[in-house]
This record gives C-alpha cells, sequence and structure tokens, in this order.
C-alpha cells in the first residue's frame, strides 16, 4: 500500500494533518504514524533540495555554498536557471510513501477525516479534500 502526492503538496498537508485534533485515540495514533512518515520523507526532499543548492551555489574557500544575508545562496545567472528547472522539476514530481506496515492506521485515519466535524478554514478543507484523495489513489493502483 503507498501514498502518492505530489513533493510541492507534502510539507503543507503534513502540517495540516498534523494540527488536526480528534475525538478517539486510535485516530491520535493512526495521525501521529502516518504524520512521522510523511515528516521522513519530507526530510528526504529536503536533503535533495540542499543537494541542488550545493550543487549550483558559488562556493567559499572552504568549499561551502555561500548562502546571502536573505537566507539564498549566490548563484550565477546561468546556475541560477539551471538550479530553479531542477528545483521545479523536483518539487512537481510525485513522491511515493509505503504505508505497508500501516494499512490499519491508513483506514483508521481515513475514517477519521471523512467524519471530521470540527471548523475548516477553505484551505484547510482543499487540504483535507487532497489528502482524502491521495489516500483513495492509492487505493485504485
Amino acid at each position: 500500500m503507498q501514498l502518492k502526492l505530489k513533493n510541492n503538496q507534502l510539507k503543507s498537508l503534513t502540517e495540516f494533518i498534523n494540527s488536526l485534533t480528534f475525538n478517539t485515540g486510535s485516530a491520535h495514533i493512526a495521525q501521529a504514524r502516518i504524520v512521522t512518515l510523511m515528516v521522513n520523507k519530507y526530510k528526504e526532499l529536503d536533503e535533495d533540495r540542499i543537494e541542488l543548492v550545493n550543487q549550483y551555489a558559488n562556493k567559499d574557500d572552504n568549499g561551502d555554498a555561500v548562502i546571502l544575508d536573505n537566507g539564498t545562496a549566490d548563484m550565477t545567472e546561468d546556475n541560477h536557471a539551471k538550479f530553479n528547472d531542477e528545483y521545479k522539476e523536483l518539487f512537481d514530481s510525485d513522491t511515493v510513501i509505503d504505508l505497508t506496515e500501516h494499512e490499519d492506521k491508513v483506514h483508521k485515519l481515513e475514517s477519521a477525516l471523512e467524519n471530521y466535524n470540527r471548523d475548516l478554514t477553505g484551505d484547510q478543507s482543499l487540504q483535507l479534500v487532497a489528502f482524502l484523495d491521495a489516500i483513495k489513489t492509492k487505493e485504485n493502483d
């Protein structure tokens, strides 16, 4: 069993799922297990992002990427364009989270989300639907 998301959705969906409160312990346990897997996948994505920065950034005397005062990496115009292309490709691509060991937790979380009865903003509602769609996609693969 797998959960398939776009890399550019991973952080916001992880934060959203983690922010929810549930009335049952089993839903909280399911939430914690799935969020942990999502956080680990995001860490992998961030490592890939850092590798891209290090690949294209200008280097200091120690061979480390030069980071400007505004927090961005110093790059030549040509390298900046290459970085942007690869960064966009990385974040537009799919990521797969293996849920095989947590299938029962996925179903508990899915049920809790489908029956979620607390107030949500419009953006939160969109995130809820996106996550449920990713679960449904997983079931159809």
